[in-house]
Parts: C-alpha cells; structure tokens; sequence
C-alpha cells in the first residue's frame, strides 16, 4: 500500500510539474504575452507604449510586485477579474512547490521514463479542445471557474486588446508542445541511461579466476 501510495505521488507530481513549468513561464514573464502581440495583431490597436505597460503591469502583479493594476485603462471589471485569476494562480503555485517536495520525496529513475510516455499521451488529449476552444473557452472553462461575468470582455476593456482569445488558444498550443517536450526529454535521457547501463554491463570482461 505505501508503495502505491509512493508511485501514484510520484505521478501526480511529475505530470503536474510538467505542465506547471510552462504554465508559469506564461504567467510570470512578459515573453509571451509580447509574441503574441505579433499573432493577433489587437496590442497595435491601443499602440506599442500602452500594450507593452499593460503587459509589465500585468506581469508584476502576478508576481505580487505591485498590489493592483494601477494604469487608468483598467477597467474595475477587469481590476475584480484578475484579482480572481492572481488567487487562482497563486493557488497554482503553491501546488507546484507542493509537487515539487513529492517529487524529490518519491523519486525513482526508472518509473518516471514510464511516466513521461503516460504523461505525453495524456497532454495530447488536449489537442482534441483546439477545434472547439471557443465553445471550451466560453460555455465550460469560464463557467465553472467564476461565479461571475467579469470575464467577458469588450473592446472597452484593456485585455480585449493584450488577452484576446486567441491569446489563450495559442497558450494551449504551447503548452501541450511545451509539456511534451520536457517529457520527451526525460523519457530519452532514462533510456539512454538505460541501454548505456545495460551496454557497459554486457561488455565488462569476464574475469578469470586462477586455480
């Protein structure tokens, strides 16, 4: 039983990390709020200057540098919907050093080059959202996060223009690339230690014992 209860953490936190990883780069780094900008064009309707504060502003109150959005082209609509998204992202965080203690905890080389292939078949399935994200994004995974409608936007509001939805389209794009890669990567670099292991076992001579 303890060795179930062992692996199963051992999963949970290694599938979590990996997509947690991605996840935080997103929230905490200006990168790719920017590159989007470039994608879906609406950051050049309200200009470079304001689009590139909103996004820094943004960014920093994630990160808890700044206590709210303090440009005036916040709306109190979207002031009330990303004070939600911040608790739910520090929620996020404190699961990920949560993962990250089980992870260490129960780590085992050999099971997590199996978790990771179980883990890339699992992100996958999320390729199957993409041709229906607008319906995913509006009628179930807003829903059932808020109790509330602060999450619709207009083009009277600031993140119609730096947070479209395709923005977050994108973002799952990347992230399912993003999470597939770091386990692609450890599942390689187990089985490369696996077969190199095996290898150097098989070609140690053989040593003879005199009489």
């Amino acid at each position: 039983m303890k060795q179930v209860a062992k692996k199963t953490a051992l999963f949970l936190s290694f599938f979590y990390l990996t997509l947690y990883i991605p996840v935080s780069f997103v929230i905490y780094t200006p990168y790719w709020y920017t590159l989007n900008c470039q994608f879906h064009g609406r950051c050049q309707m309200v200009g470079e200057t304001r689009s590139t504060q909103g996004i820094r502003e943004l960014v920093s109150f994630y990160r808890h540098g700044a206590p709210e959005l303090e440009s005036e082209f916040w709306t109190s609509k979207e002031k009330n919907h990303l004070s939600e998204v911040r608790h739910m992202t520090d929620t996020l965080f404190f699961m990920g050093l949560v993962a990250l203690v089980l992870f260490f905890l129960c780590f085992e080389k050999m099971r997590l080059g199996r978790f990771a292939g179980i883990n890339m078949a699992v992100v996958c399935l999320l390729v199957f959202i993409l041709p229906f994200f607008p319906y995913f994004w509006r009628h179930i995974f807003h829903p059932l996060l808020f109790n509330n409608r602060n999450w619709l936007n207009t083009p009277k509001d600031f993140s119609f223009y730096i947070l479209p939805r395709v923005f977050f389209k994108n973002t799952l794009i990347y992230l399912i690339i993003a999470s597939c890669t770091i386990n692609l990567l450890v599942f390689a670099f187990i089985r490369f230690n696996f077969f190199q292991h095996k290898t150097t076992k098989n070609n140690k001579p053989l040593q003879v014992r005199h009489l």
